[in-house]
């Protein structure tokens, strides 16, 4: 269960991100952006936490914010080309790609 693994132990950042994922299947997204943040306060270094952080946004209809988590994501991580997906996609819902290919032209790191 989660809940008991979070009373367990309440640093544990990826049981925070499950029920995030969990609260978000379940069309809890208040709840899912606050176990995200806090997954993200034990361990800011979790490039998936705000790859999910950013999608909740994104479902929020809160497209700017949620560009600021992905690309959080990819500096983090700049490997996984599963963040660029993610940016790609929001960018396609907004219209802008001329800025998405201008971040890209510079390093990331």
């Amino acid at each position: 269960d989660i809940n008991e693994a979070i009373k367990i132990n309440p640093n544990n950042s990826n049981a925070y991100m499950s029920r995030s994922t969990f609260y978000a299947e379940q069309g809890k997204v208040k709840l899912a952006l606050e176990d995200i943040n806090k997954a993200i306060k034990i361990n800011p270094n979790n490039a998936n936490a705000y790859v999910i952080k950013g999608l909740l946004r994104y479902e929020q209809g809160d497209e700017k914010l949620a560009l600021e988590d992905i690309y959080e994501a990819v500096r983090i991580n700049p490997s996984n080309t599963d963040e660029y997906g993610e940016l790609f996609l929001i960018y396609q819902g907004t219209g802008e790609f001329l800025e998405v290919l201008q971040k890209f032209e510079t390093p990331i790191l």
